[in-house]
């Protein structure tokens, strides 16, 4: 199986138990979990004129594979004859909620704010839990979760990012 191969199914892999943990939070539902290619998911947000996904149904979520990098072994006796025979892959896992904007008279109330900062708090939670499920799919076992970051508000969305890195284990050059 190729590292495509592989990449694609822990990715997959981690969309469902995203797509899992969110659903165990039903106060806080979304209303798609997806794949996606690039580096910052927010950039999704609203790719349509006048789609805003965070605010279509109660939020968006979503996978992307970040980063493909050869692990280099500290004792070059552990090279293949094509390189290294791991490799690092770099996921993000991020929820998207509304922000709340207000009307014509005033701002947010900090009940809106506290509303939507408990949803956002509760995707973190479910973001942690994702990576609980995802740690037995990855064969190598190696499963380092990163930071999770909220961000502000963008685009009328907000919410948190967090990373996954994993080892794969993968030497396709033939012999």
């Amino acid at each position: 199986m190729g590292i495509e191969t592989k990449v694609a199914d822990a990715a997959q892999d981690l969309r469902d138990c995203l797509e899992t943990a969110l659903g165990d939070r039903p106060l806080y539902p979304v209303g798609e979990v997806c794949l996606l290619p690039g580096v910052d998911f927010r950039q999704f947000l609203s790719i349509g004129a006048t789609e805003n996904k965070c605010c279509e149904g109660s939020g968006y979520a979503a996978v992307q594979v970040v980063n493909i990098q050869p692990a280099i072994p500290s004792d070059p006796k552990h090279l293949e004859r094509c390189g290294p025979y791991t490799y690092q892959v770099d996921m993000a896992m991020g929820v998207a909620r509304c922000a709340p904007v207000g009307d014509i008279n005033a701002g947010p109330t900090c009940a809106q704010w506290q509303a939507v900062a408990q949803a956002v708090w509760s995707d973190a939670g479910a973001m942690i839990a994702a990576v609980c499920c995802f740690r037995p799919t990855v064969e190598s076992g190696v499963v380092v979760p990163t930071n999770w970051i909220p961000f502000d508000p963008e685009g009328g969305c907000t919410g948190g990012i967090m990373g996954v890195q994993i080892q794969i284990d993968s030497c396709d050059c033939g012999s």
